[in-house]
């Protein structure tokens, strides 16, 4: 569900609409680049606040386990606020469990820290990086991913 929401103060422009939709056309890009079966979404704040959820996994939406997207292994939410500060929400990288544990799956931190970017420029960089180190964990546990060739 995409909301439009509008983060006014982070755009000092006369058309801030195209800015934002800009912005997010290249965190899809940026996101596509590391992750081409994957899906990303944008939601607005529930209260109307000037908030974007940007909530994202690795598997092809038709190969989700039940059609469930917090059914992906990598099922992540950050998010975006009018002040560029980008912050993690909830999600982590989920593995099979080891022999002998009653756990239904084993989770791998992906290390997203809080950042206050100086500008949208600089938020879409942060993302762009995180990106690809996510890109690298998933490649280390590829093999221990329920669907992971798939990612």
């Amino acid at each position: 569900m995409t909301s439009n929401v509008p983060l006014l103060p982070l755009f000092a422009t006369t058309e801030p609409a195209k800015m934002e939709n800009d912005l997010k056309l290249d965190i899809r890009a940026a996101y596509a680049k590391h992750f081409p079966n994957g899906w990303l979404s944008f939601r607005g704040s529930i209260l109307g606040g000037s908030t974007w959820f940007i909530t994202f996994g690795g598997l092809n939406k038709e190969d989700i386990p039940n059609g469930i997207i917090q059914n992906d292994p990598m099922y992540t939410m950050v998010s975006l606020d009018k002040d560029c500060v980008l912050e993690f929400v909830s999600g982590a990288l989920m593995t099979n469990p080891e022999p002998g544990s009653y756990m239904a799956m084993k989770p791998v931190k992906t290390k997203f820290r809080k950042k206050r970017a100086k500008n949208p420029d600089d938020a879409l960089r942060y993302l762009s990086n995180y990106f690809g180190k996510l890109r690298a964990i998933v490649d280390a546990n590829a093999d221990n991913i329920y669907g992971g060739a798939k990612i």
